[in-house]
């Protein structure tokens, strides 16, 4: 078939590919540069770099839908969205100390995976997959009281914030906001993380909101302003804390 001439390494993963995600594969294939790679972890996972793009497999675990989520990223780079990237460079373009601390790689990555992951859902279902299968860790929940106590224990003393408490706020509630198992009842987190610093907590649930509008078939939507517009409110936020 076709899709084997550009990448003949995809040979020993052809069960990856079906009627259900061959015409997405089929695009990106065409227009991107990609690479497989074995993973080593029991995991799927995708890298992109300016010229490539390496979707690593789990060999033990050769599983379709893991496979789109990850091709998903990739038609999402084919259209030249890069939701990581794009919120570095405007971090960047603030040139504030503090917020380069608090947006380390690892959480504007973190950021990136699952903000894309609210726009590639629907694509998933809508090609025919479950909503279950669209992470490996769908039944586990995203945040626990200890990761929560952590945060509380952490965040400030004294009237003095912490760089790593306010990532690791930030980090939670993006990943409780992004979990797509409805059955995950994260209410008392909410209530712990709005106690512990309100106006924060209202930035990120801005933030969020405004995420919820973006629509990709939209050609004049710009995910850019609603980024930039939530880096702008964290600057200000963090122009009034002092920091340890």
């Amino acid at each position: 078939m076709l899709f084997y001439m550009k990448n003949p390494i995809l040979k020993k993963y052809s069960s990856l590919i079906d009627n259900r995600n061959r015409c997405i594969w089929e695009e990106v294939n065409r227009n991107l540069n990609i690479e497989f790679d074995s993973s080593f972890e029991p995991n799927y996972g995708i890298n992109t770099t300016k010229d490539l793009i390496t979707i690593y497999i789990d060999e033990k675990n050769i599983n379709s839908a893991s496979f789109t989520h990850e091709l998903l990223h990739a038609y999402l780079r084919n259209k030249d969205l890069n939701v990581a990237r794009d919120l570095n460079l405007i971090i960047k373009n603030y040139d504030n100390e503090y917020l380069n601390i608090i947006f380390n790689k690892d959480l504007v990555d973190h950021i990136g995976n699952c903000l894309e992951h609210i726009i590639i859902l629907p694509l998933f279902v809508n090609l025919g997959f479950k909503n279950h299968e669209f992470l490996t860790d769908h039944n586990q929940k995203k945040t626990s009281d200890q990761n929560i106590e952590l945060i509380e224990n952490n965040f400030s003393n004294n009237g003095l914030f912490s760089y790593e408490g306010i990532e690791h706020y930030i980090a939670n509630y993006i990943a409780i906001k992004s979990c797509n198992n409805k059955f995950h009842n994260y209410e008392k987190y909410h209530k712990r993380l709005i106690n512990l610093e309100k106006l924060l907590y209202r930035l990120l649930s801005n933030f969020w909101d405004d995420w919820k509008t973006y629509d990709i078939n939209d050609p004049y939507d710009n995910y850019n302003e609603i980024l930039d517009l939530f880096i702008n409110d964290m600057q200000e936020w963090v122009k009034t804390k002092s920091f340890l």
